[in-house]
């Protein structure tokens, strides 16, 4: 029996500190019995987490994450009901975090490459 994979996108933003609340991110996802398998960081603008996990593990992150006091999409505060109906469904996604504050835009310098 071959096994549904559902892709998945949570999109939130937050004012509080982009360092500890993406720790805290990871966190959530662990606990609630995922896998983090990568991560892009966009400046100090937004994080893109990558993530994999049982639909079933869906509810209790998606609680986690609201207790990190974070503003989700109307979309992202969904996915726990869509995916009640397929707790089998192994889902691959990505967090979506956006970060507001007053900071300039943090300049990233990379080195060249010879040729």
């Amino acid at each position: 029996m071959s096994r549904t994979v559902e892709f998945v996108q949570i999109n939130a933003s937050t004012k509080q500190d982009r360092h500890g609340v993406t720790g805290q991110v990871k966190d959530a996802i662990v606990a609630a019995g995922g896998w983090v398998t990568g991560f892009q960081q966009f400046s100090n603008v937004s994080v893109c987490i990558q993530f994999e996990m049982a639909a079933a593990c869906m509810a209790p992150l998606v609680a986690r994450l609201e207790g990190l006091g974070m503003q989700f999409s109307e979309a992202s505060r969904r996915l726990p009901g869509e995916l009640a109906a397929k707790p089998e469904a192994e889902l691959m996604g990505t967090f979506q975090l956006t970060f507001f504050h007053s900071d300039p835009d943090e300049r990233m310098i990379v080195p060249a490459v010879p040729g």
